[in-house]
């Protein structure tokens, strides 16, 4: 989703998404986790 909106605001992805601010904030936070451990 952020690679094909990448000037879009956390409301906006969140809007989309049909969650939460934070929860895609988290989300975000589990992915980038996730790729430095790679």
């Amino acid at each position: 989703m952020r690679l094909k909106n990448p000037t879009y605001s956390l409301k906006e992805l969140a809007e989309i998404l049909k969650i939460s601010k934070s929860g895609v904030n988290h989300r975000f936070k589990k992915i980038i986790d996730m790729a430095n451990k790679v």
